[in-house]
């Protein structure tokens, strides 16, 4: 059986033993090698007989191969997008395995108006970044922004003048959001003695609690929390929806922690708080622009841990994505209900 190695140009990936494939990978090059290893490969080569050739984004609608018989796309980042011309190089086209997160850019008005289904592993790529978020939370609740600052520029781990040690237990903790990764990270605080509240207006008193958390209003969450961490999804109306205002009402040595969506926060806004508030400590994985320009000051402030948008899959994570969708498939050729379906209708 013939993978797809790493050094291999991802042009010649076309099979010629699988002259009419009824399955194909389309993504990035790179995506496609960071979410589907050999062991991966293998098995979606045996579900359909032989392995499914690479079409590059670019080459849907271009390449000499027939694709008319393809009924399976398996995908990710640098996905082709669900327009007219996929639809037309790909007639008998059923189901949409993306391996990847959001799909926003495949939810089109095609896509909905079509008989194609479209799976997604969201769920799973919320995994690492409730592990990361969850990480983030004890460090702040541990004082390490303040105490690595003055290890790097102090050569000291004294901790005079800095906010009191507040640890986990009984601290409280907020959640903005219980999405995927919002009740991922509610799980795992069920962990340590904390008290867990959320604010999220798309979501029951009912189903916070079964979550752990307790619903309460913005201003409060921000106001009362040691830690408040955002886990909003990003569109046009949570665009810029966290203020310098709700930055201002958060308690003295609170923690700040963004692995969402750096625009979710009104533009100067998280800079000028941050160099005004000192006490606060933030972990902060997202920036608009990315990377920031070298004159921001959160490069520099020392209350502040910049990481480079890694709290998503990476590694080996990403392999978690690619088999979840080969479950995905077998569940679809086995006519049992998909477990990541994404709602189009």
């Amino acid at each position: 059986m013939q993978f797809f190695p790493a050094d291999m140009d991802p042009r010649s990936l076309m099979m010629k033993e699988n002259p009419k494939p009824e399955a194909i990978y389309s993504l990035g090059a790179g995506a496609f090698r960071m979410i589907y290893s050999e062991s991966e490969q293998a098995q979606i080569a045996e579900m359909f007989g032989s392995p499914p050739p690479l079409v590059l984004p670019q080459e849907i609608g271009a390449t000499s191969h027939d694709l008319s018989g393809v009924r399976f796309l398996f995908s990710g980042w640098g996905s082709p997008p669900a327009d007219d011309k996929l639809f037309a190089a790909l007639p008998s086209l059923e189901l949409i395995l993306y391996g990847a997160g959001a799909t926003d850019h495949l939810t089109t008005d095609r896509l909905k108006n079509s008989r194609v289904r479209l799976t997604s592993a969201i769920a799973i790529n919320a995994i690492p970044v409730a592990e990361f978020t969850f990480a983030c939370i004890i460090f702040g609740l541990k004082n390490v922004v303040h105490l690595a600052a003055r290890r790097y520029g102090r050569r000291t781990y004294d901790s005079s003048g800095l906010p009191p040690f507040r640890g986990a237990y009984r601290t409280r903790v907020g959640l903005v959001s219980l999405g995927y990764i919002g009740r991922l990270v509610a799980e795992k605080l069920r962990s340590v003695d904390v008290e867990l509240v959320a604010y999220d207006p798309f979501v029951s008193p009912d189903a916070a609690a079964r979550s752990g958390a307790k619903l309460v209003g913005l201003d409060e969450l921000f106001a009362s929390c040691d830690v408040v961490s955002l886990h909003t999804p990003l569109n046009e109306k949570t665009k810029g929806m966290f203020t310098r205002g709700l930055f201002d009402r958060m308690k003295e040595g609170a923690t700040l922690i963004n692995t969402a969506r750096a625009r979710l926060i009104r533009a100067g806004d998280l800079e000028a708080f941050l160099t005004a508030r000192p006490d606060v400590q933030a972990f902060i994985d997202v920036t608009y622009p990315e990377p920031l320009p070298e004159d921001s000051p959160l490069w520099d402030l020392p209350n502040t841990f910049l990481t480079p948008h890694i709290a998503g899959s990476f590694g080996n994570e990403c392999y978690r994505m690619g088999r979840a969708m080969i479950g995905e498939c077998k569940r679809y050729l086995a006519r049992e209900p998909l477990e990541y379906e994404v709602p189009l209708r």
